[in-house]
């Protein structure tokens, strides 16, 4: 099998800007991406503790880093996933996003419906609003990433991965939804092999942080993006379906700090979650202020049949999120081999 996760729950110490974790070796860098949720303490209303960007600096080192441990040295639990994958390869950077829109130049994907950005970032001013450091990426050229964020002026410091994969077909997406409730046509896709990822923008004009809770979720020709926002969100989707993938996604409403589920079985070694909302932002609470311990979610796998929906506090409202578990459990370095023949003889070769 090609894939093989590592995953871990870990803390960013109190007054620590830089830490480092080992993991299991992974070979070379250039086959891994990482993916990271953030779930700040209670009653944290500091943007920039809580902004974290994940690096490789070996490949038995994972860097979380931030620029600011917040007003009082705040302690911040980071729930990360190492996934190694011999069948993608990932170009890891750093830039400065001080422009609107920033434009970097990366190396050359060949196909865009082949490849995809994962950007994180972080900021050192403390009186940052949450809202305004949301964003938009996207490979709008095989050779460019595009990235808006309202947080320029801060000169957010970013890391971003670009990730190329043959057996991917990726469809990317860029709009403006005009609607709380928008809905934004896609290409048929097997949700069971589909995943989301997310960037979002421009909120229009927010007076609370209870107005602005985004996240999306999909079907099988839609992917609808829920809004409390008063004004327009511009929005970047990429739509990834692979059919190494067993993915199981989920769109419900929580109220407790601790929501433990139920899943089908899975392989740990081979699963991981994403959230699907700007960052790992709750989806939807129209009621009530929230503090940050509110508003970022964990989905952590506790068993290979259980996994926990959680935030460090419930605040007594309901929140919607859509998630999901996903696992490889097939495919693998012979399926384009397979495919390009199967072209050949103009005979259609499932995955194996």
């Amino acid at each position: 099998m090609a894939v093989v996760i590592e995953s871990a729950e870990v803390t960013m110490t109190q007054y620590a800007y830089t830490q480092n974790y080992t993991i299991a070796n992974v070979g070379n860098v250039n086959k891994v991406r990482v993916v990271i949720q953030v779930n700040p303490p209670n009653g944290v209303t500091d943007e920039a503790a809580s902004s974290i960007t994940p690096a490789l600096t070996s490949t038995t080192n994972l860097q979380l880093r931030r620029e600011s441990w917040g007003v009082s040295g705040q302690i911040v639990t980071v729930y990360y996933h190492i996934i190694v994958d011999d069948d993608q390869t990932v170009e890891h950077g750093e830039a400065t996003f001080n422009q609107y829109p920033k434009n970097i130049t990366v190396s050359d994907v060949g196909n865009l419906n082949e490849a995809y950005s994962i950007i994180y970032f972080r900021i050192s001013n403390t009186s940052a609003i949450w809202y305004n450091l949301l964003a938009q990426h996207t490979l709008n050229a095989t050779t460019n990433l595009k990235i808006w964020t309202k947080a320029y002026s801060l000169v957010p410091i970013g890391t971003y991965q670009i990730v190329k994969n043959s057996l991917l077909s990726v469809q990317s997406i860029e709009g403006t939804a005009t609607e709380t409730s928008y809905n934004v046509p896609i290409s048929t896709i097997n949700e069971s092999k589909t995943i989301l990822r997310i960037g979002f923008d421009n909120i229009g004009s927010i007076s609370s942080p209870n107005q602005a809770k985004i996240s999306a979720y999909n079907t099988t020709t839609n992917i609808k993006i829920i809004s409390y926002s008063s004004g327009t969100l511009d929005y970047t989707l990429y739509v990834i379906s692979d059919n190494r993938l067993k993915v199981q996604s989920v769109y419900e409403s929580y109220t407790a700090s601790s929501n433990v589920k139920t899943i089908a079985s899975v392989d740990l070694t081979k699963t991981y979650t994403l959230l699907y909302g700007e960052k790992n932002y709750i989806a939807s609470v129209n009621t009530g202020t929230l503090n940050l311990g509110q508003m970022y979610i964990l989905a952590k796998l506790l068993t290979s049949t259980s996994v926990d929906i959680r935030r460090s506090n419930n605040g007594g409202a309901a929140f919607y999120i859509p998630w999901a578990v996903i696992e490889y459990t097939e495919g693998g370095q012979l399926y384009p081999f397979l495919k390009m023949i199967g072209n050949k003889i103009g005979k259609k070769i499932g995955t194996f």
